[in-house]
């Protein structure tokens, strides 16, 4: 498979009358390596970049507005997909040099 998943949790409000519960969405995106060389550097920080532009997407919530809680959050968001994403980066890489 030429693609990675990237996977974050995102925190959404829910309403609830009276209260305000917190509850996760979870949403995803594949980044697609087919027709990259991930044995040379070029192809493997252009995958880099692929990654970034998803994590960017899965973590960006067009509902939220601009306070230092919901940046923080996005930021949260970011840094988990991120983490999630570096396995999935690790295992393309290596199967490309070394096979799968």
């Amino acid at each position: 498979m030429k693609k990675l998943m990237i996977m974050a949790a995102l925190p959404v409000l829910a309403m609830a009358a009276p209260q305000v519960a917190m509850a996760e969405e979870s949403k995803t995106a594949n980044v697609s390596y087919a027709g990259l060389d991930l044995t040379t550097e070029a192809g493997q920080n252009e995958l880099k970049t692929r990654i970034a532009r998803a994590v960017n997407a899965v973590c960006s919530d067009t509902r939220t507005g601009n306070s230092a809680s919901e940046a923080r959050l996005r930021s949260e968001c970011k840094k988990a997909a991120l983490q999630k994403s570096e396995q999935h980066y690790a295992s393309a890489v290596s199967e490309a040099r070394y096979g799968g």
